[in-house]
C-alpha cells in the first residue's frame, strides 16, 4: 500500500543480521534518510575515567561493564567497533531500551554507556553524568556539546552514525515513490525538520531515494563487518 511509510533506524540493518526475521532492508522502498545520531560515551561523575581512552586502557585490565540497548541497538554497535579497534572487550549487559540503560547508568549498577545526546544532555548538564568523547566524524556543534571531544582525537578510530529515516513498502510505483521523495524534500525545508534535528541534538544529513539505497548497502556492509556475519 503506496499510503503507508515506515519510519526506520539503524535497528532495520542490524536487526536481519542479529536475529531469524524473514525480511532486509532490500524489502523496502527508501524514501528518505531524515538524519543522523552519533553517540556519546557517558559516565558517572565519580568515575575514574577523563576520556574514552581511558575506559579502553582499564577494559584491558579489569572487567569495565558497559549497559546496551540490546543486540541490533547503535549502542552495541558502537561498542563491538570500539572492541574491533581497540583490540580489546567489554561486559556487556543488555536492557530493554536507551532509558533502562541510563537509569542503570544513574544507579551506578553499569559502568559506562554509550547513549544519543538528547537522552543524556539533560543530566550532563546538571552534572549527573560526564562525557568522554562522542563516536562521530567530527565534535558536534550544539553549544551544550562543542567541548565533547571525539574518539579519533583521543586515538581511537570508531565514529558511527544512527540514521533515521522513512521507507516505503517494495514495489509500489515509480509515481508513488518520487511523490514520498517530493513530500520528504519539502519537509527538510521546513521549519518542522529544524526544530526535530535541534530538539534531538541530529546531524541534518539527508538522502533520498537512490541515494539513500547506496547509503544503507554501504552501512549495511559497515554493520556486516562491525557485527561478525
Amino acid at each position: 500500500d503506496p499510503e503507508y511509510l515506515l519510519a526506520a533506524e539503524t535497528a532495520l540493518l542490524a536487526l536481519p543480521l542479529s536475529t531469524q526475521v524473514e525480511f532486509d532492508y532490500t524489502n523496502f522502498t527508501p524514501i528518505m534518510k531524515v538524519a543522523e545520531d552519533f553517540t556519546l560515551l557517558v559516565v558517572p561523575p565519580t568515575a575514574p575515567y577523563r576520556t574514552c581512552a581511558d575506559v579502553v586502557d582499564a577494559a584491558k585490565r579489569d572487567r569495565v561493564v558497559a549497559g546496551v540497548a540490546g543486540a541490533t541497538s547503535l549502542d552495541n554497535v558502537v561498542f563491538r567497533l570500539v572492541e574491533q579497534a581497540s583490540g580489546t572487550s567489554f561486559d556487556r549487559v543488555p536492557f530493554e531500551s536507551g532509558g533502562e540503560v541510563l537509569a542503570a547508568l544513574l544507579g551506578s549498577q553499569i559502568d559506562i554507556a554509550s547513549l544519543n545526546p538528547g537522552e543524556v544532555v539533560g543530566q550532563l548538564q546538571a552534572g549527573e553524568l560526564k562525557a568522554l568523547c562522542a563516536f562521530s566524524e567530527n565534535r558536534y556543534d550544539y553549544p551544550e556539546l562543542k567541548d565533547i571531544p571525539t574518539a579519533r582525537e583521543q586515538g581511537i578510530d570508531v565514529a558511527y552514525a544512527q540514521f533515521r529515516g522513512l521507507i516505503a513498502p517494495a514495489e509500489i510505483s515509480d509515481a508513488a515513490t518520487q511523490y514520498w521523495i517530493d513530500a520528504g524534500r519539502r519537509f527538510a525545508d521546513s521549519e518542522a525538520y529544524r526544530q526535530y534535528v535541534t530538539e534531538n541534538y541530529l546531524q541534518p544529513t539527508t538522502a533520498y531515494g537512490e541515494e539513500f539505497r547506496a547509503y544503507l548497502e554501504r552501512n549495511n556492509a559497515e554493520l556486516t563487518k562491525a557485527l561478525g556475519q
